[in-house]
């Protein structure tokens, strides 16, 4: 059901949505005797924060919002090595609660950034509870009442030091600490059936795709690891805002690792997600080749040489620049770090200039469920602050024209386009990238872009240039504090020679690197978006998320040596598969441990 009121007053219209809503839900319930059940926990937690709103609006100073969040989390997971389960865990069930209480107003209220303490912790001003009781309306009441009282105290006491410290510093941007937002009433039907998971296919299909490992001798360690996560969310807030949607992400991972000659520790490993339950069949075909793949990379790395130091042409395959676009632009596009006087704001004050080359253009879409029949992690309808989701136009031909915002305006932009994110537990909204997508009017067949690769190589006089296949992630800092800089951590890299030798892969690689710098250096990309999906974590936790974009071409991109994991060489050699002669794999061990 989706509802939306034009703006009444907000006390007014608070109140006739909180009646209305209520009665919709509990129409036809009764209550049992004794303790209440608990249908929906919408019902109760519209109860408590209309209560205790009315009481803590009159009191001194008064309270002029409350938000309260709940996320039901049902996790099922399973776990295999080499064809035997090692974890499986059929039903785990946690609430992740949390309490916001704003005194002030919506110009200057008690989250407001205090002189000397800008890096405040989030637990400040917002509460949180992970141990919250299960189908019990009272106590779960109770749970939110009592965290109300003690987030009201902890607001008015800080509300206190922010009015004590206006005019005693100088801003540079001064503007309202929360949007004002239409109310908005939402109900999505389930994601999932009502059934528990049946984690049997699971459990076949992770214990079969294990043993393909056995096929690699070299291969010390190795896993495949089925999570199916299935969550409820609701939310209201004293605005006449009431929440309550379910999300449903199934992740299959594998990984292996060994050591190198040199006693360099290897590892690799990939991660897949899928969203809907009809795509809970075939498991096993589907991912042989993943498992494979990695394999295969893992021996391959154990006999490639260190990088050397490198500046100079490369190549990202699409997920890996999928990374990069995350780490470079995507943190400096969320508005919400603005409001931090100790953030890099690189981009803050550059609306309407060009910051990417002009056949560039990307944006930001929670509302695209799939690109190419891929699932997208950061689909949403509704955002963590009850606000709808929109699909925002970020850059177009190279010019900035927006900004991912959630409800902390900014002086270029007033009002959230539904990008308001936290995860579940001690976290407070924050803006925050969805389904980040990069698209190009200037490409090439994959081919080609290898060519130009080489073209560039023999100009510059290289003797290489290199294509970065895939990555496991990457990190940025955005603070003033510390320098402006980027790094992603690649998993496959291999050396492309400009005198026609065949590729090889190398590595220890980390990728580095300033953001305006590196952007300017794209000159070309494919013509097939490809997706990273994953999990972003940031000042309002972990998020799930994703990034779609073509593979590039970077006339000039920095790595240095990755932080050596250095062990020590291996003594003996693996286990052998056939042990029917004992006598045989003894004198061979001897053997290799003599040598």
């Amino acid at each position: 059901m989706h509802l939306k009121i034009e703006r009444l007053g907000i006390c007014e219209l608070s109140r006739i949505l909180f009646i209305l809503t209520t009665l919709a839900i509990t129409l036809g319930t009764q209550t049992a005797v004794g303790q209440p059940q608990e249908k929906s926990p919408l019902e109760a937690m519209k109860l408590e924060l209309t209560r205790s709103f009315d009481a803590l609006k009159k009191a001194d100073p008064p309270v002029y919002f409350m938000a309260y969040r709940l996320y039901d989390k049902e996790i099922s997971e399973v776990s295999a090595d080499r064809g035997s389960p090692i974890i499986i865990q059929p039903f785990e069930r946690n609430r992740y609660a949390s309490v916001d209480v704003r005194v002030g107003n919506y110009d200057l209220d008690s989250s407001h950034r205090l002189v000397n303490d800008e890096h405040q912790n989030a637990e400040d001003t917002l509460g949180a509870f992970g141990v919250v009781p299960f189908d019990n309306a009272k106590a779960l009441r109770s749970t939110f009442w009592l965290e109300t009282e003690k987030e009201y105290r902890v607001a008015a006491q800080r509300y206190g030091r922010v009015q004590a410290q206006q005019g005693l510093k100088s801003e540079e941007d001064i503007c309202a600490d929360l949007s004002r937002q239409k109310p908005f009433v939402h109900s999505a039907a389930s994601a999932w059936s009502s059934k528990e998971v049946d984690l049997e296919p699971f459990k076949k299909a992770a214990q079969s795709l294990s043993k393909l490992f056995a096929q690699y001798p070299e291969i010390e360690q190795s896993w495949t690891h089925f999570k199916i996560d299935r969550t409820t969310r609701y939310l209201v807030n004293s605005e006449g805002t009431a929440v309550e949607d379910k999300s449903l992400l199934i992740a299959f991972s594998t990984g292996a690792s060994s050591t190198a000659t040199d006693g360099e520790a290897i590892s690799r490993n990939e991660v897949f997600y899928f969203n809907d339950e009809h795509d809970m069949v075939n498991l096993e075909p589907r991912f042989t080749k993943m498992v494979r793949d990695v394999a295969s990379s893992v021996e391959g790395l154990r006999k490639a040489p260190l990088a050397d130091p490198y500046c100079g042409p490369v190549i990202l395959r699409g997920p890996a620049a999928a990374v990069l676009f995350h780490e470079v632009l995507g943190h400096r596009l969320e508005a919400s770090r603005h409001k931090d006087s100790m953030d890099g704001k690189t981009f803050a004050k550059m609306l309407g200039e060009r910051i990417l080359p002009p056949f560039l253009s990307v944006y930001d879409k929670p509302l695209m469920p799939t690109i190419d029949g891929i699932n997208l992690n950061g689909h949403y309808q509704v955002d963590d602050d009850g606000v709808p989701a929109q699909d925002v136009t970020l850059i177009k031909n190279g010019k900035l024209v927006s900004f991912l915002m959630g409800r902390a305006p900014i002086p270029t932009c007033a009002i959230s386009n539904g990008h308001g994110r936290c995860g579940a537990g001690s976290y407070s909204p924050e803006s925050r990238m969805a389904n980040l997508i990069v698209e190009s009017s200037k490409t090439a067949p994959e081919d080609v872009l290898r060519q130009h690769l080489l073209a560039e190589v023999r100009k510059q006089g290289k003797p290489y240039g290199l294509i970065i296949e895939q990555v496991h992630g990457g990190e940025t800092n955005t603070s003033s504090y510390q320098a402006q800089v980027f790094q992603i951590r690649p998993g496959i890299v291999r050396r492309v020679y400009a005198d026609g030798r065949p590729d090889d892969l190398i590595r220890g690689v980390r990728v580095i690197g300033t953001p305006m710098s590196v952007l300017q250096r794209i000159t070309e990309t494919t013509n097939k978006i490809e997706v990273f999906n994953g999990y972003c974590g940031a000042e309002s936790g972990w998020v799930p998320q994703a990034n779609c974009c073509p593979s590039v071409l970077v006339d000039s991109l920095e790595i240095e040596r990755e932080i050596p994991d250095k062990g020590i060489a291996r003594i003996l050699p693996p286990p052998p598969e056939n042990h029917e002669n004992d006598q045989a794999v003894k004198e061979s061990l001897i053997n290799a441990v003599t040598k």
